[in-house]
């Protein structure tokens, strides 16, 4: 039982109460009269002395001695002023209520920077691009570049981002022009030296790389870098060299031990291999590549058996995939091929295993081939660079085949190369036969070519009308091009196919909403649970605009009191539209119609606390805006016109 549960039981529940906690356990504090009351919940087992200081005097002493989960509780008679208090346990926790005491001295604020000079937008731009907003990062990194073109980091920034894409040849440029700089800097070398292996310039990379050891932020990964180097051209003595480098200046790189373990294993070292595997396991005891390793340094059934049991996520390919893509890298094609030969029949494996057959086998590179294009593209999601030539290659090996075409438009688009995703996936033409073809290729058009975009999502709806995801597709479009009355034709035929997918629910309120239908979508709403989840405000948004504007038609009318019940109705927070209540709700739009109807009741002293309401949230939030809601409604109780694109803004995902 908690301290709080203890005080409960017994009747008391003492006021402020303060905490605090670490692994030892937590600790509760309070003033209840003239007494401190103390308790403590000990999440491991300790002894030690509990001290209380005032004014950093001792005043109280006690010892306790607890197993994990025994609760400490105790009264000292001792009267401490605010902020002078201090409670010691030993030296395995200390606590003030000292106000100041924890304060942070340090700037720590996020706020928009300015972006009119170069280091303010240089800055802006690296905050994108820690929050993986990378298409914005990029652009702003081009702007530093434009601005001042010797702008180093800015330069190696954008290097790194083309290498991200796959676009080694202009990261090139801009490393290069980095190094032409400033020829020391350790950034520019290493991601020179990357981009260069990644090209298969491996001179170019072994001497970049070198210069990026020499700083500390480097030296571990750059000498890692190098030693692997070392091991594709089969010089293993130095890979080893240069691998146990890196393991002297970062002992848990794992990606070292793995490169060492494989080399290790090529030199006929198994017992050497088995201590940098057991180290893997030791890191990580999920390692796949791990068991892997284990298995060819004994490739029996048992071992390849363990191996495989322990993959049991929802999309175990990709783990077989990461360990191809891992030999592959190293040039060890014939490594890559026996994982790909013990993993799943799925789309993506047979294409990397066609493309690793083409030269050592021919045929046999058709035939899988051939069955890869046979395979369903359903739940295939293609993302790693290393898969952009294989599915280059299978498209031209397989040109009137457009299943690898927009395997690599999904690669791109997730490498925000959008332009070449859309090429892609223009390729492909009216061949699939595949909604989410359509879909993908619809969102990318709907910004340049509206009249494109809406032929695909509507060929995708036809293609597959039983997916609630194509209807959802589809009815969002129409409320975004203002095709309310065919956005709620497929929303109603989608509600009745799927009545429990909460997201055509919603969709169902939405297009009710925005074509005036209050009362459909609050009844929508009404016997609607949403799961919560961040953000999630829109639904709420919904409920409230349909009871306001109905409250707006019943005022109209004359129906004062029917108004207030349903501007009262408004002011909830359902746990079931998966939003929480707020601390502090903006309730102003209803408090004004409130306010309104009570005058109009000559409820004077009710409309004047309404009122009062308002003024008091204004004085809690000065400068904030007007309410999200301002909708008037015409005689026949339906937001005009001009209103519902304001609603479908606000509405919009």
């Amino acid at each position: 039982m908690s301290v709080r549960s203890l005080w409960q039981s017994s009747g008391r529940v003492p006021q402020a109460w303060q905490k605090h906690s670490t692994p030892y356990g937590v600790l509760n504090v309070c003033r209840d009269g003239g007494d401190l009351e103390v308790g403590f919940c000990a999440l491991q087992e300790l002894a030690e002395y509990l001290t209380v200081f005032a004014e950093g005097k001792q005043v109280a002493c006690d010892r306790i001695v607890l197993k994990p989960m025994e609760v400490y509780q105790h009264s000292f008679p001792v009267a401490i002023k605010e902020g002078q208090l201090r409670v010691d346990l030993g030296d395995k926790l200390s606590y003030t209520d000292d106000p100041i005491a924890g304060l942070l001295k340090r700037p720590f604020h996020f706020h928009n920077i300015d972006e009119s000079s170069v280091e303010c937008l240089y800055q802006s731009a690296e905050r994108d691009e820690k929050s993986r907003s990378y298409d914005s990062a990029l652009r702003k990194y081009e702007s530093v570049v434009q601005r001042e073109p010797l702008h180093v980091r800015a330069l190696t920034r954008l290097a790194e981002l083309y290498c991200r894409r796959a676009e080694y040849e202009k990261a090139l440029k801009y490393a290069r022009k980095a190094l032409d700089t400033a020829m020391y800097d350790a950034d520019a070398n290493y991601i020179y030296g990357i981009i260069a292996r990644r090209m298969g310039n491996l001179v170019d990379a072994k001497e970049t790389l070198g210069w990026a050891a020499r700083s500390m932020k480097y030296r571990s990964a750059a000498y890692g870098e190098l030693g692997s180097i070392y091991l594709t051209e089969g010089k293993f003595d130095l890979a080893q060299e240069y691998l146990n480098r890196s393991l002297t200046y970062d002992a848990y790189n794992i990606r070292t031990y793995q490169i060492l373990a494989t080399a290790l294993r090529l030199q006929n070292q198994p017992d050497k291999a088995r201590e940098a595997l057991n180290k893997i396991l030791d890191l990580d005891p999920l390692s796949h590549f791990a068991r892997f390793e284990q298995h060819l340094l004994d490739p029996c059934p048992s071992s390849l058996d363990n191996f495989k049991s322990m993959i049991r996520n929802e999309f175990p390919h990709e783990a077989y995939l990461e360990i191809a893509a891992y030999y592959t890298n190293l040039r060890l094609d014939d490594d890559a091929l026996r994982v790909l030969e013990a993993a799943p029949d799925q789309a993506t494996v047979r294409y990397w295993q066609a493309y690793l057959l083409r030269k050592k086998s021919p045929e046999r590179s058709r035939e899988v081939l051939e069955h890869a294009a046979a395979l369903s593209p359903y739940l295939v999601f293609p993302f790693r660079e290393e898969s952009v030539p294989v599915f280059q290659w299978a498209a031209m090996a397989q040109p009137n085949d457009w299943k690898p075409k927009y395997y690599l438009g999904l690669i791109y688009w997730g490498m925000q190369r959008n332009g070449d995703a859309l090429q892609m996936l223009s390729e492909c033409g009216e061949q699939p036969d595949y909604a989410p073809a359509y879909i993908c290729r619809a969102f990318l058009e709907r910004g340049a070519n509206s009249q494109k975009a809406r032929a695909d999502y509507e060929r995708a709806y036809c293609i597959d009308k039983k997916d609630w995801r194509t209807a959802c597709h589809l009815a969002n479009y129409y409320l975004e091009t203002g095709m309310n009355d065919e956005a709620l034709k497929v929303a109603i035929d989608a509600f009745e196919q799927f009545p429990k997918q909460e997201a055509v629910r919603t969709l169902l309120a939405r297009t009710n909403l925005i074509n005036g239908k209050y009362q459909d979508c609050y009844a929508v709403l009404a016997e609607t649970s949403i799961l919560p989840y961040e953000f999630q405000a829109d639904v709420h948004q919904m409920w409230v605009q349909s009871l306001v504007t109905q409250a707006l038609a019943d005022m109209r009318k004359g129906r004062y009191q029917e108004a207030i019940e349903r501007l009262e109705a408004s002011r909830e927070f359902p746990e079931r539209l998966g939003m929480g209540k707020p601390a502090d709700p903006d309730y102003r739009t209803q408090d004004y119609r409130e306010a309104w109807c009570y005058e109009k009741l000559n409820m004077s002293a009710k409309a004047e606390e309404a009122r009062a309401r308002v003024k008091a949230w204004i004085s809690r939030h000065p400068g904030q805006a007007t309410p999200i809601f301002r909708a008037n409604v015409s005689k026949s109780g339906v937001a005009p016109h001009s209103r519902r694109s304001q609603i479908l803004r606000r509405c919009k995902h």
